[in-house]
């Protein structure tokens, strides 16, 4: 095995003392074109919060490409972060969206041609038809290409939620060319919920996305916590779940490549 070695250390010439900068981060990589990284800060002003996209250049240094906040007091914005080739997803769990307490919500941005990144908008839990308090939509989140899987532990008092869309160009206006600007459109590709799984137990705490594939996290489930592998036929389908008896905390933090399942748990990793 070649082990890593150290290389450089990002900063932010945004974020203060206790601003929790790096709090979430993601990586994305294609070799020979580029390697950007985001991270995110949900500390920053009163918990307000803000992300901010790093590109390594070819000298190894790195450069801030660009940097947002939505500047809404408390919403956690960049609590939880993920960046897949031109996609990014930002959650922040407790934004009260449509005046719902912690409602939480998840953003979806594209990259433009100059290296700069467009707000496609952002969604509590109204578009898979849960619009409460304290869900806390985007506690966790995944993208995967055009799609997006959104945690929301709070669903349910507490039993927890995964909320997918994909975002998709469409032929709106019939010209037969669906790279028109304006025509992209969200679909909501259903919501996992655990039937295994009951109040208290924290599903969605974590979350990865490798199409058509899912893993979410329940902590708080059972004697041990545990995680689920789903995967998107039609609708979502279990394909195993994962726990063990001599851990505490399983699904804790989760991670998914291609043919291999890794769960996160007290003291422990679990592949």
């Amino acid at each position: 095995t070649q082990l890593g070695s150290y290389h450089s250390t990002i900063t932010s010439t945004l974020a203060g003392a206790n601003d929790h900068f790096g709090f979430s981060v993601s990586v994305d990589e294609v070799p020979g074109s580029h390697v950007r990284v985001l991270v995110g800060c949900d500390y920053h002003l009163s918990y307000s919060g803000f992300v901010e996209v790093f590109e390594l250049g070819s000298t190894g240094a790195w450069t801030m490409a660009w940097s947002h906040t939505i500047g809404g007091h408390g919403a956690k914005y960049g609590s939880s972060v993920s960046l897949s080739g031109d996609f990014l997803a930002v959650g922040s769990w407790s934004d009260n969206f449509e005046y719902k307490s912690d409602q939480g919500t998840i953003f979806c941005y594209t990259r433009n041609a100059d290296g700069s990144w467009s707000d496609r908008g952002k969604t509590g839990g109204g578009a898979w038809g849960r619009s409460n308090s304290n869900l806390k939509v985007g506690w966790s989140v995944s993208q995967d290409g055009g799609y997006q899987v959104a945690g929301a532990p709070g669903d349910s008092s507490n039993r927890g939620a995964a909320y997918v869309r994909q975002r998709v160009q469409e032929d709106l206006n019939g010209d037969g060319d669906t790279s028109d600007s304006g025509e992209a459109v969200t679909h909501a590709k259903g919501f996992v919920v655990e039937a295994d799984t009951g109040a208290g137990d924290l599903f969605g705490t974590s979350v990865a996305l490798k199409w058509p594939y899912l893993l979410v996290g329940a902590p708080s489930h059972g004697t041990g916590g545990a995680s689920f592998l789903y995967e998107f036929n039609t609708t979502w389908h279990k394909v195993q779940k994962f726990e063990s008896p001599s851990m505490q905390a399983v699904g804790t933090s989760v991670s998914l490549s291609d043919g291999l399942a890794l769960t996160g748990a007290a003291g422990r990793a679990i592949l």
